[in-house]
């Protein structure tokens, strides 16, 4: 107290200066905002790194050993040439996804529907749409041409060849229930050109497996086979089949197994509801009754089918039983774009990683911007009813962490609305500004320190509320303060007991807090108001630092940063606050000009030293 009282400015700039440095201090330390779908890992500590660590290689393994370049090969002679390094074929391993759901809006209705789904068409053509797609989408050659070039459509190349010399390499069609209507379609038509030239009983046996290999029950699949064994052009009519009503032939088996290899199992396209059925959950009945098995058309040629030409039976005459029921409606849907490195010019995915995902995150952006609020996709969706989501790997981290920084507008608006309360309260422009200067001072501060016991670049995205936590416990502190100088003035002009315990507002508390008190009167003071703020501030860092015990890394973090933030609070509290009040009450003008007098008869003075001992050496 009495080193704040006798030296104010010395104390008032050693204050500024200490936040300043801890400041710079901290921007040379690497420093992330941890928004991802992992942040609630603790993915810096020991156990997760080996943990990690381990699977990474199990993966290697199951992907790249066994698979890939079969078992260990024996010892190379001691006089063998070096093995061929190998590089990844251009943009061969998944490293980002976007994912993009569908739903109603308001949500429960059905998106199946002819609108909505040329709608879902639209999206997914504007994703592919945009510019550089084909540089980040994950390529794969055609069977034919991966049999024909098995070296360098391999997984992974020879360096010498490269891994761009893949011919014909084309990007993979989006994951969702369009890519799997067309395969679909395609399958139904080709359903019985295997078993062409066959007879009947042949034929049926090849359709009855085929109908089998993709999910339908035998007894069905024996039935249906049986049908279009007989009328082989039946199968042809699926392709202009509505998707509801094609969808009604997919058994549930076929929704759980992905027999397209389009890289998802159909049912991942729909909600959780659709496979199931329930009602109760999806808010409104999902299935139809549909008890009739699949019958062979009854001929045209006796008059009583459709089509008086004689022809053959239509899509719509072979109905099934998929155990239950068929789905008719669906309440959302879901779409996948898959994007993989290492991009063109890097050998691995691990070939300067972080310049690599930069360029997606930059490429990514373009379609964020179409599907974000406002954007072109909402405008179009609100046309037939539809909402549009979207998540993804980097996308969704890009996009919390600007949500998460735009929240600081919220406490730059605390900090304003606290600044007047203080500024009604202490009636001084001067006090308050240090007030509040003291309590922003706090943060670099302590996130200096936090860094350094961190000793990890990811920040908790929770850090953020700790400046709406420490502007109430800040303010009263400022206010203990203020209340202790005035009170010391009042003892000083001999107030009775009362009026100095309890300084009254208005224009004498005004005058007082703007009265320089004797040093005693200060120090008893301020010897008072630091203990009380003391245990105020002591067991509000405590139960903040209890949460370092916690599993969760952000509530850890959080725990941490806050009780370091209150502790630098309370320090600055006690120095450049009363500094900044005696400061005032000496005449801060005064002041500076008296120690700027005095540090030029300084400097004036070790000149003409420096002078009178230049000349004296010249002398001699």
């Amino acid at each position: 107290a009495r080193l704040v009282y006798r030296w104010p400015l010395t104390v008032y700039a050693a204050t500024l200066s200490i936040p300043v440095i801890c400041t710079v201090a901290a921007l040379q330390y690497r420093t992330e905002l941890d928004t991802g779908i992992l942040s609630f890992r603790a993915r810096d500590e020991p156990y997760a790194v080996h943990y990690d660590a381990v699977l990474a290689a199990i993966q290697w393994g199951k992907g790249h050993t066994r698979h890939r370049e079969g078992p260990p090969s024996p010892p190379a002679p001691v006089n063998a040439p070096p093995p061929v390094p190998k590089v990844e074929r251009l943009q061969s391993h998944p490293a980002s996804w976007l994912t993009v759901v569908y739903e109603t809006s308001p949500p429960g209705g059905d998106v199946l529907t002819p609108e909505r789904l040329a709608f879902v068409a639209r999206v997914e053509g504007a994703v592919v749409a945009v510019a550089r797609f084909d540089d980040f989408c994950h390529l794969t050659p055609s069977p034919s041409v991966a049999a024909s070039h098995p070296t360098a459509c391999g997984r992974w190349v020879p360096n010498e060849v490269g891994g761009g010399s893949c011919p014909n390499m084309t990007c993979t069609t989006p994951m969702s229930l369009l890519s799997f209507e067309s395969f679909i379609r395609v399958w139904f038509s080709e359903l019985v050109s295997d078993a062409d030239g066959e007879n009947a009983t042949a034929a049926a046996a090849t359709i009855r497996v085929k109908l089998a290999g993709i999910g339908f029950p035998s007894d069905q699949a024996e039935e249906m086979a049986a049908a279009l064994a007989a009328q082989p052009q039946a199968a042809a009519s699926f392709a202009q089949m509505p998707l509801t009503d094609l969808l009604k032939l997919v058994p549930p088996g076929a929704l759980t197994r992905d027999v397209f290899h389009i890289g998802h199992e159909p049912g991942w396209f729909f909600d959780k509801w659709y496979a199931t059925g329930d009602s109760a959950n999806a808010g409104s009945p999902r299935r139809v009754d549909n008890t009739n098995t699949a019958t062979a058309a009854e001929s045209s040629g006796d008059g009583s089918g459709d089509g008086g030409d004689g022809g053959g039976a239509t899509a719509s005459s072979i109905s099934t039983d998929s155990g239950g029921g068929s789905v008719t409606s669906a309440v959302a849907l879901r779409s996948g774009f898959e994007f993989s490195l290492p991009l063109a010019g890097y050998a691995t995915i691990d070939d300067r990683r972080g310049e690599q995902e930069a360029k997606y995150r930059a490429f990514a952006a373009q379609f964020t911007s179409l599907l974000r609020p406002g954007g072109a996709v909402e405008a179009d969706g609100a046309s037939v009813g539809m909402r549009v989501l979207h998540a993804g790997v980097g996308i969704s981290e890009d996009e919390a962490t600007a949500l998460v920084l735009g929240d600081l507008r919220f406490a730059t608006a605390a900090f304003g609305l606290v600044f007047v309360c203080v500024l009604a309260y202490t009636r001084s422009l001067w006090t308050t500004v240090n007030a509040l200067l003291g309590i922003a001072l706090s943060f670099p501060t302590a996130f200096f320190f936090f860094r350094v016991a961190a000793d990890s670049p990811f920040v908790s995205f929770l850090n953020i509320l700790v400046p709406f936590v420490l502007l109430g416990i800040g303010c009263d502190d400022v206010m203990v303060m203020c209340d202790a100088f005035a009170g010391a003035a009042a003892d000083a002009a001999g107030a009775d007991a009362d009026a100095a315990a309890d300084v009254s507002s208005g224009p004498r508390r005004r005058r007082r807090c703007c009265q320089l008190p004797p040093e005693d009167c200060f120090t008893e003071r301020y010897v008072s108001a630091a203990r009380a703020m003391l245990a105020t501030s002591l067991t509000t860092a405590v139960a903040f630092g209890s949460n370092v015990f916690s599993f969760i890394p952000p509530v850890r973090a959080l725990g941490m940063y806050a009780a370091i933030t209150v502790v630098a609070n309370y320090a600055l509290v006690l120095t450049l606050l009363p500094a900044a009040l005696i400061l005032r009450g000496r005449g801060a003008r005064s002041v500076l000009k008296e120690a700027l007098k005095r540090a030029w008869v300084s400097v004036a003075s070790q000149g003409a030293l420096a002078a009178a001992a230049a000349a004296a050496a010249a002398a001699a």
